[in-house]
């Protein structure tokens, strides 16, 4: 039984002074009621600081840590060492959740299983919400059958056993991907239950930097990302590495194509001489079909194209 199971929230806090009330007030009213929510203030320079120490004046199981602004992966890493519950489980700070959220899925028969899947909506001030998943039913998979799944991008939406957790941590390296390279390590050696009950709402807001910026800065992150979680997975799986690079990696590139006015931004701050260190040999000496390994090579080669 884990019905009356501790679950640690960990949510990392930078000026999120517009959205952090909506975020911890949805967490508060959650009919589960055993929660240790851990606010990781990282360095914030609004209201954020302020909101967040009422919050915990108003509700004890709320611990707030303060640090220097470091990056969300480093607040997260912050927040998994002091998790003390057996479930810990990742909040933005403009998201929120249903009330039921944790009382649908903590269940006999996900308590099986490392990692539990919720189904996610996309909430937008400007249009309706919008279903994040097709899926209907309830299943279990593999993690590697995971990883080959939209929703393997993103930690938030889902609960942990901490357990899976405490010998991995987020890389401070990349600011674009860390969440999808932090699960490739993570589900690799776990079981995944995916339900479409228990609604997170991802909000999909222009003020949010992390959702849909198409600099070239960020597009060369998203290409470092995918190049290092290609080279995580080759040993074990060289076509699922493969089919990751190439769907992570595309995404970026069309992301850059899709808005004219980044063309000539792009042109001044691509380093192409960064782009090459990703090898062609890689691809092309993988056991993949050859479609897959055409592809790679032109999400590599678009990148030179736009340079």
């Amino acid at each position: 039984m884990c019905t009356e199971d501790l679950i640690s929230i960990i949510i990392p806090v930078f000026n999120a002074q517009e959205t952090i009330d909506q975020c911890l007030n949805s967490i508060i009213c959650c009919k589960y009621q055993n929660l240790e929510i851990i606010v990781i203030n990282d360095g914030s320079t609004d209201a954020s600081s302020e909101i967040i120490n009422d919050f915990s004046r108003r509700d004890e199981r709320i611990k707030i840590i303060t640090c220097e602004n470091n990056g969300v992966s480093s607040a997260r890493n912050i927040g998994i060492r002091h998790a003390t519950g057996i479930w810990c489980c990742f909040i933005d700070s403009d998201d929120f959740i249903s009330a039921d959220y944790f009382d649908i899925l903590i269940n006999d028969d996900a308590c099986n299983y490392d990692i539990i899947q919720m189904k996610n909506i996309v909430f937008s001030p400007k249009q309706n919400n919008m279903n994040f998943f097709k899926r209907k039913q309830i299943f279990p998979m593999s993690g590697s059958a995971a990883l080959k799944e939209k929703y393997a991008i993103y930690v938030w939406g889902k609960l942990y056993k901490s357990s899976i957790l405490k010998n991995t941590s987020f890389s401070r390296e990349l600011s674009i991907g860390e969440d999808y390279y932090y699960n490739c390590q993570v589900f690799k050696n776990a079981s995944i239950y995916y339900s479409n009950e228990g609604v997170y709402y991802y909000s999909l807001s222009p003020g949010s930097l992390s959702r849909g910026d198409s600099t070239g800065s960020k597009i060369w992150e998203r290409f470092k990302s995918a190049n290092k979680i290609f080279y995580y997975l080759r040993d074990n799986d060289e076509k699922l590495a493969l089919q990751i690079f190439t769907t992570f990696g595309f995404i970026g590139t069309l992301r850059a194509y899709s808005s004219f006015k980044w063309i000539l931004y792009l042109i001044k701050e691509i380093d192409v001489e960064q782009i090459k260190k990703i090898k062609f040999s890689a691809v092309w000496t993988s056991s993949c079909n050859l479609k897959a390994k055409i592809l790679s090579t032109l999400v590599l080669c678009s990148m030179m194209v736009i340079k």
